[in-house]
């Protein structure tokens, strides 16, 4: 069973994504914030998880700033970016920062299941047109 939070401030969004994960026999969903700071808080009350699926464009703390931090303080979580941005900015920043996947949001929820997987395992996953 994976542990999965979500950093995610578009409420429709979080919602049907914490939908669909808590739906899911393989994931065990931890708790969603709509920011990179109180990510960071949940986290620092023990909360384990071992993925994150972050947005990158968020209030008070930023997905990329919050990933950072992340890979900094706790090594073992893996971070899966969810974001709208297709630029290369953003994708070297996120990469930069630590994240071990970059997906758009636009993507269907079996390729998000399925790129959670291959995180876990190692793996790099990207939406096909980024990786282009």
């Amino acid at each position: 069973m994976i542990k999965v939070a979500l950093a995610e401030d578009n409420v429709f969004l979080g919602q049907n994504m914490m939908d669909q994960l808590t739906a899911n026999p393989d994931i065990q969903f931890k708790f969603w914030a709509q920011n990179g700071k109180s990510l960071l808080e949940s986290l620092a009350t023990g909360e384990l998880v071992d993925l994150v699926i972050m947005d990158i464009e968020m209030p008070v703390m930023n997905g990329i700033e919050a990933t950072s931090i992340i890979n900094q303080q706790y090594p073992h979580i893996k971070i899966m970016m969810s974001t709208v941005f297709d630029d290369d900015e953003n994708l070297f920043n996120a990469i930069k920062a630590g994240a071990s996947g970059y997906l758009l949001k636009d993507e269907p929820f079996e390729k998000v299941l399925e790129s959670i997987k291959e995180v876990m395992t190692g793996g790099a996953p990207m939406t096909a047109s980024i990786a282009m």
